[in-house]
């Protein structure tokens, strides 16, 4: 596994209270990267702690895609029940046994979507 966290730039919080999303992927070298886990903060906003943030696991899915694409990996994977929220991302829905990291894939977003969601995501967050 790699792990990657979205944290917010602000000041002088402390770390837990900057941590927005936390993300578990996989690599299949050369083929995939497969996004096993994902706790974006609106999920556990009980937590006074947790920052407020929207969008926090979308962008941490830019930061994955980013990954894809610099390592010219064909898609990245990942499996859920949440299908609008992948769909609304252009992820495509299909069902598939990977052997090497996951028993079901049900979402993935290949290597020929990966500009569009960049632009996208990143005019939506006005990310320069």
């Amino acid at each position: 596994y790699r792990y990657f966290v979205v944290r917010l730039a602000s000041g002088k919080k402390k770390m837990s209270q900057k941590i927005a999303s936390i993300m578990a992927v996989k690599i299949a070298p050369k083929e995939l990267l497969f996004l096993d886990y994902i706790q974006s903060a609106s999920q556990v906003k009980h937590n006074s702690n947790v920052p407020k943030v929207k969008g926090a696991g979308e962008l941490g899915i830019l930061g994955l895609i980013k990954l894809a694409k610099g390592s010219l990996l064909k898609r990245l994977c990942l499996s859920s029940t949440n299908d609008t929220f992948y769909n609304k991302l252009g992820f495509e829905f299909n069902y598939e046994h990977i052997k090497s990291v996951s028993s079901a894939v049900t979402h993935s977003l290949p290597k020929r979507k990966y500009n569009s969601f960049i632009e996208k995501t990143e005019k939506k967050y006005n990310i320069q």
